[in-house]
């Protein structure tokens, strides 16, 4: 027999008769595959978690630690917003992270990610000499550099307009940066990028 449009199996009882069951268009949440991410320490990582599929009538979404948080990660439960700046103690370092996503309906489901933050190691520099002419710039970082990436002059950017020709390679953790000609009364900052 036929219930209100509803195509009922010889010998089972209609919808309507049960009681029991409420037939809802309610599916769980499907977190979005996340990418391993890579950061470096003192920079900020953002996270934004995202929704593969999600169903209005589920319910609030609610996203949570399962595994993995580290000291100072922060999660926002509404939006999926992470949020980490990983100490100079939290590098280098691999940490798999895992979110879960809960739909406040009834019955409840959920669904989980789990990705892994990389945290790379930031040489910090220690000493540099800035003035003058003729224009050479040293630095000593606090760990051994890459020779490739420490000697690319494009890594390195002066403040006040001066330029950097090339980098000479010292000892495994300094260089020197030949430059454009200095100023003897401006004080110069120099930014290191990805060495």
């Amino acid at each position: 027999r036929n219930v209100a449009g509803a195509v009922v199996l010889p010998g089972a009882l209609p919808v309507s008769d049960l009681g029991l069951f409420s037939a809802t268009n309610y599916w769980q949440p499907d977190l979005a595959p996340v990418a391993d991410v890579v950061t470096s320490e003192q920079d900020e990582c953002r996270l934004a978690l995202a929704l593969v599929r999600a169903n209005p009538g589920a319910g609030e979404l609610r996203f949570e630690f399962l595994s993995g948080q580290q000291p100072g990660m922060s999660l926002d439960p509404v939006t999926g917003l992470l949020l980490w700046t990983p100490s100079e103690a939290q590098g280098p370092g691999r940490y798999p992270v895992t979110i879960l996503v809960t739909a406040s309906g009834s019955p409840l489901l959920t669904s989980s990610a789990t990705f892994e933050i990389q945290v790379l190691e930031t040489l910090g520099v220690t000493s540099a000499l800035t003035r003058g002419h003729p224009a050479a710039v040293t630095l000593e970082f606090s760990l051994p550099v890459d020779v490739s990436s420490a000697t690319n002059p494009a890594h390195y950017s002066l403040s006040h307009g001066a330029t950097v020709d090339w980098v000479e390679l010292i000892e495994a953790t300094k260089v020197r940066l030949h430059t454009s000609a200095l100023a003897e009364d401006n004080a110069y900052t120099v930014t290191v990028n990805n060495v």
